[in-house]
């Protein structure tokens, strides 16, 4: 609902800060190294960590109690989010596997076969009815498998460098992909890109459309945020004053902040 925000931070804490007051809500504790990736669940009632200790974990959002560790991955977790319905899980590992969960018990139901060469798993996420995920890893592939039998569907955008980030519109039919220094929207049932985000002068981190899919927001290590138009690929706003990179950024439910 916009209320909320969670941070993660290399000392291992995850905090829940109240966006009105600025104050801190919650802290989560339990992870044993850096926390790389911390999501709420679509009814804010819970939150999904990825930490480098190798483990993904579930917590309560209002008490920051620990609810379920995933802890079958053998390297890095870098990545960790929720289907829509929050019944599972997605996670991603320096240990080349992507791996599909059942959120409640913790059990694995797909393993994401076929990224050994590819190297560490940087991202993945579902779609918005949560019948397929999207995957992008260090060699250079953004890749669309179907989540329950974990068979691969499409690969977008092969790419000599690396591919930092991919996800879904909100109706699931496009898919935004961060390539170096720019990003490109493609069409998932054609695996044809249909616009390229051109105008960041270092690499693209970060990719989110805007809730009505319409639009599209980057992070850039060149120290800016941009919204684009996703069709046609035309920059709207420029969002500069931070003084070093920008990691992520996402709009809010509304699409009225970034």
């Amino acid at each position: 609902d916009g209320s909320r925000v969670v941070t993660v931070c290399s000392d291992g804490f995850v905090r829940i800060w109240d966006l009105a007051s600025g104050r801190e809500a919650v802290t989560l504790e339990g992870h044993a190294s850096i926390v790389n990736c911390a999501r709420f669940s679509s009814d804010g009632l819970r939150v999904i960590t990825a930490s480098d200790d190798g483990t993904a974990r579930v917590w309560d959002a209002a008490s920051g109690r620990e609810l379920v560790k995933l802890d079958q991955h053998t390297n890095f977790v870098l990545s960790a989010s929720f289907s829509s319905d929050g019944k599972r899980i997605v996670t991603t590992s320096a240990d080349s596997t992507a791996r599909v969960w059942d959120a409640s018990s913790g059990r694995e139901l797909a393993r994401l076969n076929g990224h050994e060469d590819w190297g560490w798993g940087r991202d993945a996420s579902f779609s918005s009815t949560g019948a397929r995920v999207v995957t992008v890893f260090d060699g250079g592939k953004a890749c669309v498998w179907d989540a329950s039998s974990g068979s691969a569907i499409a690969t977008l955008g092969e790419h000599e460098g690396w591919v930092h980030d991919a996800s879904f519109s909100p109706d699931g039919s496009l898919l935004v992909a961060c390539m170096d220094e720019f990003a490109g929207v493609w069409d998932v049932a054609a695996g044809r890109e249909i616009s390229k985000l051109l105008g960041h002068t270092n690499l693209v981190n970060h990719a989110r459309f805007s809730p009505e899919g319409l639009r599209v927001v980057t992070a850039s290590d060149d120290g800016t945020a941009r919204v684009w138009d996703a069709e046609s690929g035309r920059e709207l706003v420029r969002l500069e004053g931070h003084t070093c990179y920008v990691r992520n950024a996402s709009f809010s439910p509304d699409g009225a902040r970034v």
